[in-house]
């Protein structure tokens, strides 16, 4: 069993799989998704890719699963979401669960503010 950042057990064939890159070496960028976890990195960036295509570059709509809105949540109970009066926030848009649809998340995490939620990931 394992916990999730909002607190969830969950057995390991349900952990939410991450994949994190550097970006421009000023932020993070974090995809993290519903399924199996990868067998290893090269197989991380294929289901990745796969759905980024079908997720986040067509017109779909799909909302947030309730697996990725818990993961939301969980961060936002440890560091603020990004509004236009508060700038301590570690995510480089906001609000967060708007970088969401269907079973994947991908966001930036600024690195200027601790880059803190890179911890949460696996």
């Amino acid at each position: 069993m394992s916990n999730t950042p909002g607190g969830t057990r969950v057995r390991p064939d349900q952990l939410v799989s991450v994949l994190c890159e550097s970006l421009a070496g000023m932020s993070y960028g974090l995809a993290v998704w519903e399924g199996a976890r990868p067998a290893d990195d090269k197989a991380a960036g294929r289901v990745f890719n796969d759905l980024y295509d079908r997720l986040m570059e067509t017109e779909t709509d799909e909302p947030p699963r309730k697996r990725i809105r818990e993961y939301v949540a969980g961060l936002l109970e440890r560091w603020c979401d990004l509004t236009g009066d508060d700038d301590t926030s570690p995510w480089s848009t906001g609000p967060l669960i708007g970088e969401a649809r269907g079973s994947l998340i991908y966001f930036s995490d600024a690195l200027e503010h601790g880059g803190g939620s890179v911890r949460l990931r696996g």
